[in-house]
């Protein structure tokens, strides 16, 4: 008999926190989509010991009830125009990353000026995004998720402004075997 898929999850990054992502939320139920910059086939074994698909930039968007970015924030304009210009309202877009300037990312003028990192992202996507997932270490989200009720289990902050997406995030970041510390709205 086959299992219901909970969600289906695109996942653009195969880093640490992308590939940690993808395992489990497959793990969970949930279907998940792996892309990463250099296409499907630098990828497919990699998806497949993860429990993921490997596909396009473009596919981890089609069909997919959340999208988690997980790119180095100065990559995030290297994504291709129009991505996300048709996905629907309270649609989660979820940015794992952090501005790290001179350590691993390019210098930012516009974060640099003072403009809020999520706000950037924001911009050079064209819609809203959750932050979440971008406050803990791969090691730890891997090794650290705890069942529900755990006494030791790690909490996660879900920031953004769309309570409909941000309750979706808040359910995948149960399943990743974590629990949310508080809502952050602007």
């Amino acid at each position: 008999m086959l299992m219901e898929l909970k969600m289906r999850i695109g996942i653009i990054g195969a880093g640490n926190i992308g590939c940690t992502l993808a395992k489990k939320f497959s793990a969970a139920g949930h279907g998940v989509m792996l892309a990463n910059s250099r296409g499907p086939e630098s990828i497919k074994e990699l998806a497949s010991n993860l429990g993921a698909v490997a596909v396009t930039v473009h596919d981890a968007v089609k069909d997919v009830d959340a999208l988690i970015i997980a790119i180095p924030e100065d990559r995030i304009p290297q994504l291709p125009k129009g991505l996300l210009a048709n996905i629907p309202p309270h649609f989660p877009v979820v940015d794992t990353g952090n501005y790290y300037p001179g350590v691993r990312d390019e210098v930012i003028p516009e974060i640099d000026a003072g403009l809020v990192e999520s706000q950037w992202v924001e911009l050079q996507l064209g819609c809203p995004v959750i932050k979440v997932f971008n406050n803990i270490m791969s090691v730890s989200l891997a090794e650290k998720g705890r069942v529900q009720g755990d006494p030791e289990r790690i909490a996660l902050p879900v920031s953004g402004d769309d309570s409909e997406a941000k309750q979706t995030m808040i359910q995948l970041v149960n399943d990743a075997g974590l629990m949310v510390w508080m809502q952050v709205v602007s």
